[in-house]
């Protein structure tokens, strides 16, 4: 095989299957990147046995083959060339890459050994402008499990129902959810994809006039990104009914500044270690809310803020690196903060463009 790319244009490609790439190499051919080239496209391929990427772009074939070459070393190679052409040639042992006065020779793996790409039958599915759905993980994907003994709860449960489209996930410590208005055309949706992976296609969406299509095939995802391709095994299991946890009244609400609170957060909890409490002092007669810590090992801190307080005087602590997590996810000016009672949890959401709910379970205090 022989053909002529762009070199940014063949880095953006290589970067975006790489993510197919096994990180426990199972067989060496799978820490490759199968290159097809035919007529005037160059196909990519990875796949690490569970996660299969495939994307095409436009190259200049002076002869059609194909080849697999090793990803990581391919990557550092092109990154290091300069924005121009490149020339890669290759047969089944070896592959060299030549631009300007460079040249690189590789060892390649027998393209006859690499895994066929899986052929899936997709059934239903949803289409969403990719920045939105960029967007929505991102309010939610900090709070995805890593504890892979509860394998659903690495996931985020997607729901298309009834004009809205909604985002969960929970560790147990904390639950996030971000819903909006969505026209499914008649079509419900429902699947726990792996956060790892939606996080990955997130960072892959770029354009506001493109859209992602996420289809369900038996136990597999198939996702189609512009001119790539994603297929990826389905989290199966019943996801935990969370909504029963959200708290149906408050007795207090306290509505803060959202950039405020998060700085105050920050500093407060220089004193601590970010797992320690931070204790909220919430004062409806004074209309405010003082925020404060204390380390035996550190010192104390403590900050005033003004906040709008409706309701009870209230007393609450929470993780500092929980709720840092959760105000970071927060892209309006405002945010509420509904408390029913110290040790009960309580719920941080704001609204527009998307409902934003982040509930958190208290801390207990020292004496």
């Amino acid at each position: 095989m022989k053909f002529s790319i762009n070199q940014s244009e063949f880095l953006s490609a290589l970067q975006d299957v790489e993510k197919g790439l096994s990180s426990r190499v199972a067989s060496p051919i799978l820490s490759g990147v199968l290159l097809q080239a035919s007529v005037d496209m160059l196909t990519l391929s990875t796949t690490d046995g569970t996660l299969s990427i495939r994307t095409s772009i436009n190259a200049l074939i002076d002869e059609e083959g194909e080849a697999v070459i090793p990803s990581k070393l391919l990557i550092s190679v092109i990154k290091s060339l300069p924005n121009e052409a490149i020339v890669f040639e290759a047969n089944e042992t070896e592959g060299k890459v030549s631009c300007g006065k460079a040249s690189f020779d590789l060892k390649a793996f027998n393209p006859t050994d690499f895994p066929s790409f899986p052929e899936v039958q997709p059934q239903d599915s949803i289409e969403i402008p990719s920045t939105q759905f960029a967007r929505m993980v991102r309010h939610v994907d900090r709070d995805v499990s890593r504890d892979e003994s509860r394998a659903i709860l690495t996931g985020i449960y997607i729901q298309a129902a009834n004009g809205t489209l909604k985002m969960t996930a929970t560790d147990s410590y904390r639950l996030a959810i971000i819903e909006t208005d969505f026209d499914n055309q008649g079509q419900d949706f429902a699947a726990v994809i792996s956060g790892t992976f939606l996080t990955d296609l997130a960072s892959l969406c770029r354009s506001d006039s493109e859209t992602i299509k996420i289809s369900l095939a038996d136990n597999q995802i198939l996702v189609e990104l512009g001119p790539t391709t994603f297929v990826n095994r389905r989290i199966e299991g019943q996801y935990p009914d969370v909504g029963r946890l959200l708290p149906k009244e408050h007795s207090t609400r306290v509505t803060f500044d959202v950039a405020q609170l998060t700085e105050t957060v920050k500093r407060v909890s220089l004193m601590t270690n970010k797992t320690a409490p931070i204790k909220f002092d919430i004062n409806a007669e004074t209309q405010s809310v003082l925020i404060s810590t204390m380390s035996p090992d550190v010192g104390s801190a403590s900050e005033t803020i003004s906040a709008k307080v409706e309701g009870n005087d209230i007393t609450t602590a929470f993780n500092a690196y929980y709720t840092l997590d959760g105000l970071s996810a927060i892209d309006t000016k405002e945010v509420f903060l509904d408390l029913q009672e110290a040790m009960r949890p309580s719920v941080f959401h704001s609204e527009n463009p998307e409902n934003f709910t982040y509930l958190i379970m208290p801390v207990r205090m020292s004496d």
